[in-house]
């Protein structure tokens, strides 16, 4: 039988949802296996940059999971990833070893102002009002509530009665 926070449990036999019930000193929380599955972007490169008053920095290149996009022209399928730039304070020897990291998030569409942006294999010039960005993963509202009720540990009354009962 395993063990969490050293407390026996057992699995409830659940046909369709498969959930898992953990036993704590106040309260049964329910975690079930529909939950959003958490998604992850990968550090695949790193590059230099510089601010406008010439410092160095470096920015980490991450990219998405793979997509399957249909092509407009030929109609057929292609696979593909999103990626962005983070930026970061680490040096460049850090950034090296980071490749190959992965973290919780997504890497997103996000709208923006429209700016020129050159395709490099054919030099051509194009307007684009969007950008990547990454994006963590966020707890969901129940697991935030869930998150904010274990982490207050007067919520509940330690003598039986509620602290506002004792008004004189």
């Amino acid at each position: 039988m395993p063990y969490i926070n050293h407390v026996k449990f057992k699995q409830p036999k659940v046909q369709g949802d498969s959930c898992n019930f953990l036993l704590s000193d106040v309260f049964k929380v329910w975690q079930c296996s529909t939950q959003k599955i958490k998604s992850m972007v990968r550090i695949i490169d790193y590059k230099q940059r510089q601010v406008e008053d010439g410092r160095a920095f470096f920015v980490l290149e991450i990219s998405g999971g793979i997509e399957m996009v249909k092509s407009q022209a030929s109609n057929q399928f292609y696979a593909t990833s999103k990626k962005a730039f983070i930026s970061s304070t680490f040096d460049e020897q850090t950034c090296k070893a980071l490749i190959g990291t992965e973290m919780p998030g997504n890497v997103v569409r996000l709208d923006c102002e429209p700016y020129e942006y050159v395709v490099k294999e054919t030099g051509e010039v194009i307007i684009l009002s969007h950008k990547y960005v990454y994006e963590p993963n966020e707890a969901s509202r129940e697991e935030k509530a869930i998150q904010k009720l274990l982490a207050d540990e007067n919520i509940f009354s330690k003598n039986g009665h509620a602290k506002e009962e004792f008004v004189m």
